[in-house]
């Protein structure tokens, strides 16, 4: 453990016991010394599966002292906000005795973990899991203060390992989060009612835009050309939520931390206003995660897909000894001689 990140844990208990020092009944339950907030123990990875997480012990969620100044308060302890600790999760690995605090607004739980949601960034569609016990005294909504690390689990997928929590003062969103984290992508009936052709969007003042993609990022941070159609001159290069070249070049990234924008499928998506323009094409940064219109084009393709797919995996069961999808083809039963 870094010199910075002992001094961030120090500071992160002393602003505890602070806050809590000036009520006796909490006075005696401090909680443990800043010593004990990350033991040798934890340094490895976790090779735990969302059973075990629910053994946890119970936790306890204890208030956050800001003196009037969250955003300072937060600095001084070097905590990021949730998406960061992704970017720069290289930082935060428990397998190499690191460890930081990350703030955010707990979501829903799903299959053992609950998500911790990035308010700043992506309108909800950026999280981390974190291993709360079942039973922790949150809910969905409350702004935390999570101190801990990365680790992985029997499924590979990352996790964030809790040793202390504490809870942010309430604070309204300036917009509901209109997605999901997880960087699932939504698939909406109609063209939103506001929404214009990436062509027609006024720069200054950006909005909801409709578009497809006419090629794909190169390299992890590039951004997305896209045009009113695929295969048309590109209007402008989108940057998506989060989506930028992970920290010192480490790509730890999981398959549901990237977004996937296909070429030929619809999208719709909020953009901020912009003015700069890179190669003729705008640079745009989306403000929302992106949303696939359904068209006809869309169902078709997505039906063959999934008829393809069916007779991928009837090939597979009769290649392992099922039985014969087809007349002629092999299957479980060996052929006899009359």
């Amino acid at each position: 453990m870094t010199m910075y990140q002992r001094t961030a844990l120090i500071a992160f208990a002393l602003s505890l016991a602070a806050c809590g020092s000036n009520k006796k009944d909490e006075q005696a339950q401090s909680g443990p010394k800043p010593t004990t907030a990350l033991k040798p123990r934890d340094a490895g990875v976790a090779k735990a599966a969302p059973p075990q997480v629910d053994a946890m012990p119970p936790m306890k969620v204890e208030p956050f002292a800001d003196d009037g100044d969250e955003t300072a308060a937060l600095g001084r302890l070097g905590a990021v906000r949730v998406w960061h600790t992704v970017i720069n999760r290289g930082k935060y690995l428990a397998r190499r005795q690191k460890a930081g605090a990350v703030w955010g607004r707990l979501g829903e739980r799903i299959d053992g973990y609950t998500w911790l949601i990035d308010e700043v960034e992506g309108g909800g569609s950026l999280g981390i899991r974190v291993a709360f016990p079942e039973g922790a005294p949150v809910k969905v909504g409350d702004r935390l203060l999570v101190l801990g690390s990365w680790h992985v689990d029997e499924d590979k997928r990352w996790f964030w390992k809790p040793a202390r929590v504490a809870r942010l003062k309430p604070k309204k969103l300036r917009r509901a989060f209109e997605s999901v984290p997880g960087h699932q992508i939504i698939e909406i009936e109609k063209r939103p009612r506001k929404a214009v052709w990436v062509d027609k969007v006024v720069p200054q003042e950006g909005g909801e835009i409709v578009f497809e993609v006419v090629r794909g990022p190169v390299r992890l941070g590039d951004g997305y050309r896209i045009a009113n159609r695929t295969g048309w001159r590109s209007e402008g290069l989108l940057i998506l939520p989060g989506h930028r070249e992970p920290y010192g070049g480490q790509n730890l990234l999981a398959p549901d931390e990237r977004w996937r924008l296909e070429r030929g499928t619809r999208y719709t998506l909020r953009v901020a206003p912009f003015w700069r323009k890179i190669d003729g094409m705008w640079l745009m940064k989306a403000q929302s995660a992106p949303r696939i219109i359904v068209t006809k084009k869309y169902r078709k393709r997505k039906a063959k897909e999934a008829k393809e797919a069916a007779k991928r995996a009837k090939r597979a069961k009769a290649k392992a000894g099922g039985e014969p999808t087809e007349p002629g083809q092999p299957g479980n039963k060996p052929k006899t001689n009359k």
